[in-house]
C-alpha cells in the first residue's frame, strides 16, 4: 500500500514488492500452462483439420467422428456392396468397432 509522504510524493510499503513478485509469478505460470495446451491440445487438432480439410465431407465426418477404421469399413461397404443389394447393420449392443456405430453406418452407407 502507498502512503504519502511529507512532500506529497508516493512511497512504497514493504508488501507491494511481494503483490508485485506474486503477479508476475502468476503471469509466468498462466502462460506455462497456455504454452503446454497449445502444444498438447490445439496444435495436434490443428494439424488433424488440415489433414482432413480437403476429404469430401462425408468421409470427413466419419474420419473425425468414428475414426479411421470405422471410415475404411464404411468405405468398403459403399464401394464393394451393389446399390440394389441389402445391408445388414449390426445393433448398437455389438461391442466390435467399428460395427457398433448402428445409425451413422446406415447414414453413410446410404448416401451410395
Amino acid at each position: 500500500m502507498r502512503s504519502p509522504s511529507k512532500n506529497g510524493t508516493m512511497l512504497i510499503s514493504r508488501r507491494e514488492p511481494l503483490a508485485h513478485v506474486l503477479v508476475l509469478l502468476l503471469t509466468v505460470v498462466t502462460g506455462l500452462q497456455a504454452a503446454v495446451a497449445v502444444k498438447g491440445s490445439l496444435l495436434p487438432l490443428a494439424a488433424r483439420v488440415a489433414q482432413v480439410r480437403s476429404m469430401p465431407s462425408l468421409e470427413r465426418s466419419a474420419r473425425l467422428a468414428f475414426g479411421d477404421a470405422f471410415w475404411q469399413y464404411v468405405d468398403f461397404v459403399r464401394h464393394t456392396v451393389p446399390d440394389e443389394a441389402t445391408v445388414l447393420i449390426p445393433p448398437e449392443s455389438v461391442d466390435v468397432a467399428p460395427l457398433n456405430q448402428g445409425a451413422m453406418e446406415f447414414y453413410l452407407a446410404f448416401a451410395r
